[in-house]
């Protein structure tokens, strides 16, 4: 139970840091700026940033669905036929 409340905490955290940084984009292109100088002074272009980061928030809520073994209804692990080498 520990382990998925840190889980679940983990990704509440990693969600606000990419919503606060979409807003600062955001806040960017409503200004008219295409881009902005980051903490180190590199420059980040904004209308490719939006899309990373969104990707980045997709995965950060769809991991564990990706991750999951698959099976079926009686949770009875699916077999691929590449996954049995004998046959070959």
């Amino acid at each position: 139970m520990k382990e998925r409340n840190r889980d679940f905490r983990g990704r509440v955290f990693f969600t606000v840091m990419i919503i606060v940084i979409l807003a600062r984009c955001a806040y960017y292109l409503v200004r008219g700026d295409l881009d902005y100088r980051n903490y180190w002074g590199g420059v980040v272009f904004v209308p490719f940033a939006i899309p990373i980061l969104l990707l980045m928030l997709l995965v950060v809520w769809k991991w564990g669905k990706w991750k999951k073994v698959r099976s079926d209804k009686k949770g009875n692990h699916i077999k691929r036929p590449g996954d049995d080498w004998r046959k070959w």
